[in-house]
């Protein structure tokens, strides 16, 4: 073997071996270093990050916001879905069951009025609902109280 072939392989073997592992322990060392480690005591604990008090006092607050909004004089009682669109009760007609008259009110126009059967919860003095999307709207009792058709068409 020549010796130009001998120092090429000699090349090769610190490149595959040596430099691989001189390249790691100087890593280990950089990471030992004082300079470079992060100190912990100035971030909060993970128990303040995560405050179930606060996420409760922002969703009330939100709900708040939509609960003061006025009703619509046109409507009986009014149901806000998003900050764009919630569903108005226009009146409850009992013909022959109690129905509920409603519309999709968004930011600057309603649709047409759809119907909706009113259902009756199970037990003494039952909340009435109707349902949309399969969800249920409660209906105040005060406001939405059955209506014979034709005074509905009259202006009530």
């Amino acid at each position: 073997m020549t010796s130009a072939m001998r120092t090429v392989s000699l090349f090769m073997l610190k490149v595959a071996f040596v430099f691989p592992f001189q390249l790691l322990v100087k890593l280990i060392r950089h990471i030992k270093d004082r300079r470079y480690n992060v100190d912990f005591q100035d971030y909060p604990d993970e128990d303040e990050w995560i405050d179930d008090e606060d996420n409760e006092r922002e969703i009330q607050d939100e709900l708040n916001k939509y609960a003061d909004l006025p009703e619509m004089p046109e409507m009986c009682q009014l149901f806000y879905v998003d900050e764009n669109t919630s569903i108005g009760v226009q009146f409850v007609s009992m013909c022959p069951d109690e129905t509920a008259h409603i519309r999709i009110i968004g930011d600057t126009t309603f649709s047409q009025i759809y119907k909706r059967k009113v259902y009756r919860e199970k037990g003494y003095n039952g909340e009435r609902y109707f349902k949309l999307n399969n969800e249920k709207y409660y209906l105040k009792e005060d406001r939405t109280q059955p209506i014979h058709p034709t005074q509905a068409k009259e202006g009530k």
